[in-house]
């Protein structure tokens, strides 16, 4: 008899615990109709689920409710909603949403701690070390890395995909670190590029133990042995763990050896005591820097070379400009950047039309709130992503891993703003002459260039330091090629790949130099540069007395 009331108890707990698993809470964001258990998981689209979202939320408004099983998802779909929860109410949508990955590791990447005092000091020191004044600090490695990828795309026209790489790469490893990356295929950079591809196939894999949390005990407390998954996280993290400390370490080596040069983990450790990080929170630190510097940094030249071969007459455009403001006899630098409104507006159209974001995290509910009438429950996941993977339940369970670039594709896309969107136009911007972080912070959020770089607290802290990038590879890869389709490929406008950093799918291309001027030059610069560097390939202690200290 007790039996039976035992388990008719547990049977009606389950029933009262899983009768609205799936479905609209009262006052919800608009948005369609849930199904039982499951919400709207099945009424996701198969593939391009940025389009899709992008097309539902023009049918449910700014503020559009999900239910992705147990949660609450909201998609925000306006630049103005934007203003108003991530930058007026950024005390309470500056946190993260809590999922499985944080029982592993040490729950030190900036991106995916919540809004608490570690991840505070964390980000004190990006913006300490990445103002204005830092990031023009750092233009000799850009200029430098540069003439490099001019030399390498001269000697291999049609392998910009690991010119590109090894510039983003090495420019990221000098600023943080202060050495830099002679090849691709260096050991620190591979390192990096597995844990990055291993991560985000970890993540994908847990996403159902987000949307149905109940299933984590479970999966955590089954043994290894048993379970793949585990043990796979278990394996990055002690990756992660080894790969950072490895380099902080070499880094602070060379500071009590007074060898170290001006880079980000310099500054940490130089300030140490001042900013309270302890060893492993430089660690992440800087080792997120690096890997955010890299992947987004990449993604946005590797979309801009795709749209200089779909749209030649921009190419161009910037050509005349750059003849007439610069010419043949000299590469053009940063301080050109106010003659140069055409290509300045080329580096912003590149951020709009093929945005990017660093291992996207969505933003979570701190506490219950209301806007627009509607409620928003707390710990509800704001600003959603869409991945890519094959089976269907997975693909639509792949929403979960969030990266701000497809919430941000629906804004960057709005057709009311930006006519004819998926047209690469620099015109759009060619009365714009704000740096990122002057336009992010301007009260009307009608007046902002582009959202790529995200918002409120969890703004990219390191858009001073890719603004100064991406204008001097744009303007030199304009100045010195003409980049040019290879025989008869299609390469599709918007065919992009999706997950934790979004960017174009593969194509081919082709620099060829502009004239035999251009080519001597780059093959002269870079002549000198490579007197500049040591036996070990990295800047030599009298290339930066010449570049920092006698300056």
């Amino acid at each position: 008899m007790y039996a039976v009331i035992a388990v008719v108890a547990v049977l009606a707990a389950l029933i009262i615990r899983f009768r609205n698993l799936g479905m609209r809470p009262k006052d919800y964001p608009p948005g369609p109709p849930t199904i039982p258990v499951f919400g709207n998981l099945f009424q996701m689209p198969r593939s391009k689920l940025h389009e899709g979202l992008a097309k539902m939320s023009a049918q449910y408004g700014p503020i559009m409710g999900l239910k992705l099983g147990a949660m609450d998802m909201i998609v925000i779909n306006s630049y103005t909603t934007v203003k108003d929860l991530y930058d007026k109410r950024s005390s309470i949508y500056s946190n993260r949403v809590d999922n499985y990955l944080r029982n592993f590791g040490y729950n030190l990447m900036i991106s995916n701690r919540d809004n608490d005092d570690v991840w505070r000091r964390q980000r004190k020191m990006y913006h300490t070390a990445l103002t204005s004044t830092a990031a023009t600090r750092y233009l000799p490695y850009q200029r430098f890395e540069s003439i490099q990828l001019l030399w390498d795309l001269l000697n291999a026209p049609y392998d910009s995909f690991d010119a590109l790489k090894r510039y983003t790469t090495s420019t990221g490893s000098t600023i943080t670190y202060g050495w830099r990356v002679n090849r691709a295929d260096n050991h620190y950079v591979t390192r990096l590029f597995e844990w990055i591809e291993s991560y985000t196939l970890v993540g994908i894999a847990t996403q159902v133990t987000e949307f149905f949390p109940m299933l984590r005990p479970i999966v955590k407390y089954t043994p290894n042995s048993l379970n793949k998954l585990n043990k796979e996280l278990s394996r990055l993290t002690i990756m992660e763990r080894d790969l950072w400390l490895d380099l902080l370490r070499e880094a602070k080596s060379k500071v009590d050896r007074g060898k170290l040069n001006p880079c980000f983990a310099g500054d940490m450790l130089t300030n140490q005591d001042k900013d309270g990080l302890n060893e492993m929170e430089m660690a992440f630190n800087a080792g997120h820097a690096w890997a955010g510097a890299s992947d987004t940094t990449f993604n946005t030249l590797h979309g801009f070379v795709k749209a200089m071969i779909l749209y030649p007459e921009v190419q161009e455009q910037a050509h005349q400009e750059l003849d007439r403001v610069v010419g043949a006899d000299r590469m053009p630098e940063w301080e050109d950047r106010n003659q140069l409104p055409y290509v300045r507006a080329i580096v912003k159209e590149s951020l709009r039309w093929c945005p990017t974001a660093v291992l996207g995290i969505p933003h979570a509910a701190a506490k219950d709130d209301e806007y627009m009438g509607y409620k928003i429950p707390k710990g509800a996941s704001v600003v959603q992503n869409v991945g890519d993977i094959k089976p269907r339940l997975t693909k639509v369970v792949s929403l979960l891993t969030s990266s701000l670039s497809f919430q941000i594709w629906g804004i960057n896309n709005d057709p009311v703003r930006y006519p004819n969107p998926r047209k690469f136009d620099p015109l759009r911007y060619i009365d714009d002459g704000m740096l990122s972080q002057e336009s992010a912070a301007q009260a009307d959020p009608a007046l902002r260039d582009h959202f790529t770089f995200g918002s409120g607290r969890r703004i990219c802290p390191g858009m001073q330091v890719a603004d100064r990038s991406l204008f001097m590879v744009i303007a030199r890869m304009l100045w010195a090629f003409d980049i040019e389709r290879v025989g008869d490929e299609v390469i599709e406008n918007d065919a992009m790949t999706t997950g934790l950093v979004a960017g174009p799918m593969p194509y081919k291309s082709k620099c060829a130099p502009r004239d035999e001027e251009r080519a001597k030059l780059i093959a002269d610069s870079w002549k000198e540069a490579e007197g500049w560097l040591d036996e070990e390939r990295n800047y030599s202690q009298a290339w930066y007395e010449k570049e920092f200290w006698k300056k």
